[in-house]
């Protein structure tokens, strides 16, 4: 079922916790939970005076006077009071309070119980204006949070003396009161349109349009059973229902149904179903003579739809005993009663507090109705108990309020309860209480620990020291709402990608500690889910929603960064969106303070912000028209890159930009200091599956042949043709493969500017694909990167969510494992210190050609001159990852190495070759040196880079056939002569000796028999690597050379 949060004192609120007045809820309640009543405010005597200090100015020592019958509301974080009767149950108050969370502040009306008339004209607002003294009045708060009041019994002390009576006006509070339907009359009577003058009616608002009122008492034993609703807009009654009482039969609704005259009875809005929910209430008992009020343990559903009433469950019968417990659940029931506060919690479960029953009279027990059955949660069983006080503001499960007819509210997730009557005159109360039930991580006096014991299921969970304790290892905890109390620390850590600890909530966090860590914190659960309490949340893990959770952040959530972590927001499935603003941290690795000044590329991953925000974080930015200062320039797909910047002053949302930062020129370009650190960006994350979260981002082509931008090389129309300047559009990891696997005529290849060159991700229909030089198939929040398109009319890059939960962690998803092997050698340049400095892929496929091949390939950018650079070539095209076809016997690619600022030094290539299916041998040729070097022997080779040298320096050789010949020197070289054909010279006479020759795959070219110091080999009709085979009287031996 979705209930709103609505009773006869409001139940519209603005935050989502269930509190109660010594028993905190659970949804799937467990004994094992710790019930705990914390005596937070008042006096624990009765008839207290209270204290009102200045009004309109909250005070820690506010409180108001003791009362009972009182009305309340809670809208826009607070619980407002209204009225009631005072200690001896003579007189009546009409004063106005607010309650924020920490303190009282009187608002208005009279000091004390004095029956104030009150002041107002219809429709005319004035800062006196308050209406009468009362008791029993409707209430409810509208969609704006206003909050109304209507009719209740009035008692004025006028000029004619003391005068009282039920009325029949409507006020409104929007920072102050106003009359806005009705006058001073008194007992008017009941109407088609109207159900005149009442108290303790029985109300509902629908959240919408409508008010419903059931029944009210209106004094000498008489109450009503009429059904009404108000439209709001016109602020008019009409009759809905008005027949006699007939209960009918059970769950069986019917059109002559009517619950008997009723008053005093608790409501709950069923907004799934579009029903009234009613139980209990005082009710005529006409069995006895003289007629007496008895009490009722019915509840009554009405059908908006139908206009027809459905006997739910309990008994026809008046004055049912209340029974705490049965080897039947089904029997177990609070019993009859009334007046009592009905509480509804952020998952709609319904609790009940004490009131009065037919069984004790007053009561302090909690009651929960789960919509089948109820459920006994705690209190006393005796009825009229005197409670347990304890120490004031002190957790304890054995502290209890008094029995009472109190006045209850439901606030930040939990329950409190303020005054009441406790049965009989002088018994007014104005004592205040909180109620907290489930887990909780405190120190009881020896050493931190879990009360009852760890979280283990949807309660509430209280952190009340610092945790984990060290020591503790991996975690992952489950609760609904969270509280992080003053002084304690939950860390949520992350050690490796897929070893971190989580907590998952159903409900709100509430932080008034600190949370910290870059672990997993997820919402889980339909409906809105809050971040409130005293601090805000800057967090560097993952905050994630699932399950059509909705964040409601209150402008408390920020994404954090630092040089090696940073905060995320991860969509993860169904109709997810997060309310109010966040704000998102990137770090900017600039290196030292002076001259260091360069461009980062980022776009925003969060909408309405606009570039003017970027340089609000303290550092220079320049929207100059004029080359020479703009500091900010915008790729455009038909021109390059773009300083026309009359669009920069709107806002862009998550168009991708470059922005000079650092130092140069005695400015501090974009952050402020131009050093190493974060800027920051506030705006809103939008909602998934709309607002372009799960849509597709329209690309454009362009031959790019005229284009400023030519940042490949020769200009080949392939080289040019198609770039677009793509944005990550999430608060998180975006996943490459998934998008490509959802885009629509697209090079499935991205290219990552990272400060000096550009790390490459291509989907090679391995799972994970192909990256170098730092690339990653998932992509941080603010990156964007370079795609490009097909010459086709139309191109489209997903931009989708496409994955499952928990992408904010790499290994989270099982996608991320390799579906095969990506059938290529992995290359690795690296300094003298073993570092690297660049990387390339060369691999196989049966689709792919010597060309560029979309998906499979990636060009070499080049970056930053004094960058090592490492890349093949075939068909005269330079590649990052070169895909050549597997159907070819050898592949011979030259491999070249551009490193200026290395000449002289000691490099290396290394060669991983796990990944390599097609072909078995391969040889690394150092051309400047003449030497081959067997790599699947020694995937290490050292070399002294010159940069003088020839290029390219290596060429790899590739066969199918794997000839497993140790080379040793055999005292022959070779050179080719005049008509190009093969000498070789032998340093000693062979006698009858075997040659044979063998090209790169294996295969026997040429064999022929020796004898003597020199041969002419015949003519090599391929160029490649060949072996030289001499089988003679010393052994057989074997030698490369290169035709």
């Amino acid at each position: 079922m979705n209930f709103r949060r609505f009773y006869n004192f409001k139940f519209s609120f603005q935050r989502s916790f269930l509190i109660l007045l010594g028993f905190l809820f659970l949804i799937n309640y467990s004994q094992a939970q710790e019930l705990r009543n914390i005596w937070i405010g008042g006096p624990s005597t009765t008839n207290s005076a209270g204290v009102y200090g200045t009004k309109g100015v909250a005070d820690p020592t506010n409180i108001p006077p003791a009362r009972s019958n009182g009305m309340t509301w809670v809208s826009d974080g607070n619980f407002y009071l209204f009225g009631g009767l005072d200690d001896n149950g003579d007189d009546y108050f009409n004063d106005f309070w607010k309650w924020d969370g920490t303190n009282w502040t009187y608002l208005a009306g009279a000091q004390g119980p004095v029956n104030d008339v009150g002041s107002g004209t219809l429709g005319q607002a004035d800062p006196n204006n308050i209406p009468s003294a009362r008791v029993g009045s409707a209430t409810w708060v509208d969609k704006n949070g206003d909050l109304f009041l209507f009719s209740g019994h009035v008692q004025r002390q006028g000029v004619v003396g003391l005068e009282d009576g039920y009325s029949n006006d409507i006020w409104k509070w929007k920072d102050g009161w106003i009359l806005v339907s009705g006058n001073s009359s008194l007992n008017n009577p009941q109407s088609p349109t109207s159900p005149g003058g009442l108290k303790n009616a029985i109300t509902w608002y629908d959240g919408g349009k409508y008010v419903y009122l059931l029944g009210g008492d209106v004094g000498s034993l008489a109450y009503l059973n009429s059904l009404y609703r108000m439209d709001l807009d016109s602020l008019t009654w009409s009759l809905l229902k008005n027949n006699p009482e007939e209960y009918g039969t059970k769950l069986a609704e019917n059109t002559s149904n009517n619950p008997p005259p009723i008053a005093y009875g608790g409501s709950w809005y069923d907004e799934g179903n579009e029903c009234l929910m009613l139980f209990g209430g005082a009710v005529l008992d006409f069995t006895v003579s003289p007629i007496r009020i008895g009490s009722s343990n019915t509840i009554w559903k009405f059908n908006i739809g139908t206009n027809n009433w459905t006997w739910v469950s309990g008994d026809s019968t008046l004055n049912q005993s209340t029974v705490y417990s049965n080897a039947d659940p089904s029997l177990i029931n609070p019993g009859s009663r009334s007046e009592f506060p009905l509480f509804i919690d952020g998952a709609g479960m319904i609790y009940l507090f004490g009131g009065r029953s037919a069984s004790f009279g007053f009561n302090n027990d909690l009651w929960r109705w789960d919509n089948s059955k109820w459920e006994f949660i705690g209190g006393s069983q005796s009825g009229n108990s005197s409670g347990n006080f304890a120490s004031l503001g002190y957790s304890n499960s054995n502290s209890i309020p008094s029995r009472r007819n109190s006045l209850g509210f439901f606030y930040d997730n939990e329950f409190y309860v303020f005054g009441g009557n406790r049965s009989g005159t002088n018994r007014a109360s104005n004592d205040f209480w909180k109620m907290e039930y489930g887990y909780f991580y405190e120190n009881q006096g020896s050493g931190a620990s879990w009360f009852p014991n760890s979280p283990s299921d949807s309660a509430n969970v209280y952190i009340r020291e610092d945790f984990p304790p060290s020591g503790q290892g991996a975690f992952s905890l489950t609760g609904k709402n969270l509280f992080i109390e003053t002084g304690a620390e939950l860390d949520l850590e992350k050690r490796s990608e897929s070893d971190f600890d989580a907590f998952s909530l159903s409900g709100d966090l509430v932080l008034d500690g600190s949370l910290i860590g870059e672990g997993l914190l997820k919402f889980t659960g339909e409906g809105i889910h809050e971040i409130i309490g005293s601090q805000d949340l800057e967090y560097f893990g993952v905050l994630e929603l699932d399950s059509n959770a909705v964040l409601k952040t209150n402008e408390k959530l920020s994404l954090g960064a630092t040089a090696n972590s940073f905060g995320q927001l991860v969509y993860s499935n169904g109709e997810n969106e997060v309310l109010d603003s966040i704000t998102m941290e990137t770090w900017l690795d600039l290196q030292g303070t002076t001259d260091n000044a360069r461009y980062f590329y980022l776009n925003s991953p969060l909408e309405g912000v606009s570039l003017v925000d970027f340089g609000k974080n303290g550092g220079y930015i320049n929207f100059s028209n004029d080359a020479n200062f703009c500091s900010v320039y915008q790729y455009n797909p038909t021109s390059g890159w773009d300083i026309n910047l009359g669009l920069f002053s709107s806002i862009i949302g998550k168009i991708p930009a470059a922005f000079y930062a650092g130092h140069r020129y005695d400015t501090t370009f974009l952050k402020l200091g131009g050093e190493a650190g974060t800027i920051s960006i506030k705006g809103v994350s939008g909602k998934n599956n709309g607002s372009g979260l799960g849509s597709t981002l329209s690309l454009v082509y362009n031959n790019g042949q005229s284009h400023s931008s030519n940042f490949i090389g020769s200009g080949s129309l392939a080289e040019t043709e198609g770039w677009n300047f793509a944005p990550n559009v999430f608060p998180s990891y975006f996943d490459l493969k998934e998008s490509f696997d959802n885009s629509q005529n697209v090079r499935k290849t991205a290219y990552v500017w990272n400060g000096v060159d550009y790390s490459t991700y291509t989907e090679n229909g391995s799972g994970t694909g192909l990256t170098t030089n730092g690339g990653d198939r998932y992509l941080k929040p603010f990156v964007p990167y370079f795609v490009q398109v097909e010459n086709v009319s139309s191109s489209s890059i997903s931009i989708g969510r496409h994955v499952s939960s928990g992408v904010g962690f790499k290994t989270y998803s099982t996608s991320a494992k390799k579906s095969h092997k990506s059938d290529a050698v992995h290359i690795f340049l690296k300094n003298k210190l073993g570092e690297n400095e660049n990387d390339a892929w060369v691999g196989f496929n049966s689709s792919a050609s010597s060309g560029f091949d979309g998906g499979m390939d990636a060009w070499k950018i080049f970056g930053n001159p004094e960058k090592a650079a490492l890349y093949s070539r075939s068909s005269n095209l330079n590649f990052a990852v070169n895909i050549l076809s597997s159907e070819e016997e050898i592949h011979e690619i030259p491999v070249f190495v551009d490193f200026d600022t290395a000449h002289g030094q000691n490099l290396s290539l290394d060669f991983e070759l796990g990944e390599l299916e097609t072909y078995n041998s391969l040889w690394l040729e150092d051309m400047a040196l003449s030497k081959f070097t067997d790599l699947s022997h020694s995937p290490h080779y050292n070399f002294t880079y010159d940069s003088t040298a020839l290029s390219p320096r290596f060429r790899l050789h590739f066969s199918r056939k794997h000839i497993d010949l140790e080379e040793e020197e055999i005292g022959f070289y070779s050179y080719k002569d005049e008509n190009g054909q093969f000498q070789l010279v032998f340093g000693e006479e062979q006698n009858n000796s075997q040659i044979r020759i063998y090209d790169a795959s294996g295969k026997l070219v040429e064999e022929l028999e020796f004898s003597g110091s020199r041969i002419k080999l015949s003519p090599l009709a391929a160029k490649g690597l060949y072996i030289i085979q001499l089988e003679g009287q010393a052994g057989v031996f074997s030698q490369k050379i290169m035709n």
